[in-house]
């Protein structure tokens, strides 16, 4: 493995003197081990400084999308209760949903190829009217016809896993995080600790509460936003499925799986997970991002991972230097990589 932990570091460093972004939390890790980990920068600017800290908590955006909704998946997958080609409207026989979204597969849901629109707001009052609301709009295309990201398709998988769990997917979710040791891991967090913010919204600052306006309007918990974790915790998530051996929750076929591809038409896509690319060093590159500045990406060949945490929402969302930052972070540790 590369490990090119101080180049790494000095880019950070470098975004953080420029104010390219507020603050971050870098963790470089192998396996269940942490080679590095540190607080750059500031949680807040606005109204006023708070120094970041290596515990304090990000907002994890769409990273929600696998560390919730995607472990529910492989053990249902896992169980033999569900297959890729299980149906929506089969894990939802009481929802009124269209015949189109109802015979929309897990794997199409999983791959972005639902044929979801990418964005909308909800309608309704209550919250199963909400996302009702997205999933009976006219669909962008046949389903299984073209890959369109859409947070729609997650927020469907999150009802889904739900429904075959038994169990409200806060409370599912928040199962699997007591079984990582994930203790910093959950939805609707207690709003006094310690947080990194993010946007400032009629000259309010975002601090606790979801950023993600869908995730507001379904109140704070959904498969594709929602959750808060720490850079330690999200370490002890990949450490239990890259670690030697597994934990006992990964331990089966569909996590190897989750990290290929498996359809042309998407072929930045594996289960749930995005494929960055290659590189000759560390092999296929695998992660997920999310809008408010936060991302993990590992190598499933050497179990080497990169847990960058930023707040580069705070104070604004136009601030789009995270890209960059990312890029020069991750060819740092994993060599260069080509991407998709």
């Amino acid at each position: 493995m590369l490990h090119d932990i101080r180049t790494a570091e000095r880019a950070v460093r470098a975004y953080i003197e420029d104010e390219r972004i507020p603050g971050a939390v870098l963790l470089v890790g192998h396996g269940d081990q942490v080679d590095y980990l540190s607080a750059f920068g500031a949680a807040q600017w606005v109204p006023h400084r708070i120094e970041m800290k290596e515990d304090t908590l990000f907002d994890m955006a769409s990273l929600t999308k696998v560390m919730a909704v995607w472990p529910l998946v492989v053990v249902l997958l896992q169980e033999g209760r569900v297959t890729l080609h299980t149906t929506l409207g089969a894990l939802l026989p009481d929802w009124p949903l269209p015949n189109e979204v109802a015979n929309i597969t897990l794997l199409q849901l999983l791959t972005h190829t639902a044929g979801f629109i990418p964005f909308a707001d909800t309608q309704g009052n209550t919250r199963e009217q909400r996302i009702l609301s997205l999933l009976t709009m006219p669909l962008a295309c046949e389903p299984g016809s073209k890959c369109t990201y859409s947070d729609f398709s997650f927020i469907a998988l999150g009802e889904a896993m739900a429904a075959g769990m038994g169990e409200p997917l806060d409370e599912a979710a928040a199962r699997v995080f007591t079984a990582l040791g994930m203790d910093n891991t959950l939805y609707r967090p207690d709003p006094t600790q310690a947080f990194a913010a993010t946007e400032v919204v009629n000259d309010v600052t975002t601090i606790g509460t979801v950023h993600d306006e869908r995730a507001q309007q379904l109140g704070g918990v959904a498969g594709h936003a929602g959750l808060f974790s720490t850079a330690m915790d999200v370490h002890r998530f990949a450490a239990a499925f890259l670690a030697t051996p597994r934990h006992p929750l990964f331990q089966n076929e569909w996590v190897d799986k989750s990290f290929r591809n498996h359809l042309a038409i998407a072929p930045d896509y594996a289960i749930g997970w995005a494929i960055r690319g290659r590189s000759a060093s560390s092999g296929r590159i695998v992660g997920h991002t999310g809008f408010t500045g936060t991302s993990l990406h590992f190598s499933p060949r050497t179990g080497a991972h990169v847990v960058l945490l930023t707040n580069r929402v705070h104070p604004t969302r136009e601030n789009m230097h995270i890209a960059d930052l990312r890029r020069e972070v991750l060819n740092a540790i994993f060599g260069r990589i080509d991407e998709v």
